[in-house]
């Protein structure tokens, strides 16, 4: 079974981001948006089946820059950077 952490869509992007990832099993799990400074900025902790799960964020009145995410499951912990434009 394949893990895998895909870049977030659009990106870079302005306010509303999609991350998707495929998991080899259903597991339950926790995605994660950091800032540069590594505080927590969003989080979507789910159930997910097996297979292609895709999870969309709004992060308005966060500031532009290089942010960081985390897929963290039973298989361990991916992590992708993204970019958000001017809010």
């Amino acid at each position: 079974g394949e893990y895998v952490l895909m870049q977030n869509v659009p990106n870079p992007f302005v306010q509303k981001t999609s991350i998707s990832f495929v998991l080899p099993g259903e597991s339950e799990g926790a995605l994660r948006i950091f800032d540069a400074a590594g505080r927590l900025l969003a989080e979507h902790k789910g159930w997910y089946p097996r297979g292609r799960s895709n999870v969309d964020f709004d992060l308005k009145n966060q500031s532009s820059g290089l942010l960081y995410y985390e897929l963290t499951t039973s298989w361990g912990v991916l992590s992708r950077k993204m970019i958000l434009s001017g809010n």
